[in-house]
């Protein structure tokens, strides 16, 4: 007499396969997925750090009188608290627990530190501004 044997599920060795792939698949994507992110962080600072110096331009037209000598330094959170530009969204309170806690903060993504203290070169040159960030 023959038994009915019901063959429901999988066996050991089929979930053992399964999982190897999987495993394989995430080492390679979990690094291109960092890597990707890393660039678009690395962008998207570029990107701030060029808006920071158009404020910084708009910021010397509309106060030549400022300038000593053709030169002038500001710093981001200058432009932060003239309104110049807007502070970021704090996720983390990083600046909630700093001294910009009352006017704001912009945040580097790639580390999220705070560049606040980062320091602007605005050079007249006539009526005409340019702007450089200074290295520290």
């Amino acid at each position: 007499m023959k038994k009915n044997i019901n063959k429901k599920g999988f066996t050991l060795s089929e979930i053992l396969v399964t999982i190897a792939i999987i495993s394989v698949i995430m080492l390679i994507a979990v690094p291109s997925v960092i890597s990707i992110n890393s660039r678009v962080n690395k962008r998207l600072y570029e990107s701030k750090k060029e808006l920071i110096l158009i404020s910084a331009k708009q910021y010397g037209m509309d106060n030549l009188s400022l300038f000593n000598e053709d030169t002038l330094t500001i710093t981001v959170y200058d432009l932060i608290k003239t309104n110049y530009i807007k502070a970021d969204k704090d996720k983390n309170n990083l600046c909630e627990n700093s001294i910009y806690k009352d006017d704001g903060c912009i945040f580097n993504p790639e580390d999220d530190s705070i560049i606040n203290e980062k320091e602007i070169l605005l050079t007249k040159s006539g009526y005409r501004v340019t702007t450089k960030f200074l290295e520290n």
